[in-house]
């Protein structure tokens, strides 16, 4: 809902009761939960923090899954920063355990997240083979949102290899499954449409 000071606030109470019973794995879940509302909020400094205490948690109680997204949420919080380098290791360590895992979801994700980096870098080519790597996966398990953004993020590729054609037809058929959700990604896939669509006139 874009509350982010309640979710910080609900967080917090939930990291207290976590430690006060020892509860550890809710301990590193509740701390992903406050480096993704600082995230949201723009404080990567903060977000970056929590997740670190988290993968040490998840490092430390062997929770290969929880390892997996915070690691996937450092990498997400360095690409904003503009370490791109960062970024992709994290990615990369996070992909690798999802796979060892079999996390299908979490593989699907960490592509994703890989490919929007490559993109930012203009790496098109190792972009697209994450990205439809990605799209394959989250076919399978049926992860409609999933598929929309990697959609939404293959439009783009194009659009910078000024297929516009291509960029177009990624870009509808994200916004076809992102309006049929009814989920705030159609407003962005509306507004790249809107976009390409202006460059051919």
């Amino acid at each position: 809902m874009g509350d982010y000071a309640k979710a910080i606030e609900y967080s917090q109470q939930s990291l207290t009761i976590a430690r006060e019973i020892g509860n550890r794995r809710d301990e590193g879940i509740t701390l992903i939960n406050l480096g993704i509302a600082y995230y949201s909020l723009g404080e990567y400094a903060k977000a970056i923090k929590y997740h670190h205490q988290s993968l040490a948690i998840a490092q430390e109680i062997r929770n290969r899954q929880g390892e997996a997204y915070a690691l996937g949420n450092l990498g997400n919080a360095y690409h904003v920063l503009g370490d791109y380098a960062k970024a992709i290791e994290y990615h990369q360590q996070s992909l690798m355990i999802a796979q060892e895992i079999n996390d299908r979801f979490g593989e699907g994700t960490a592509m994703v997240n890989l490919g929007e980096t490559l993109i930012t870098l203009k790496h098109y080519s190792e972009a697209m083979a994450n990205l439809q790597a990605s799209l394959d996966i989250y076919r399978t398990i049926g992860a409609r949102l999933g598929e929309a953004i990697v959609l939404k993020n293959l439009a783009k590729v194009y659009e910078k290899l000024s297929n516009r054609a291509l960029a177009v037809a990624y870009c509808d058929h994200a916004l076809s499954i992102a309006t049929e959700l009814g989920i705030p990604l159609a407003k962005e896939c509306q507004e790249l449409k809107e976009k390409l669509l202006s460059q051919e006139a």
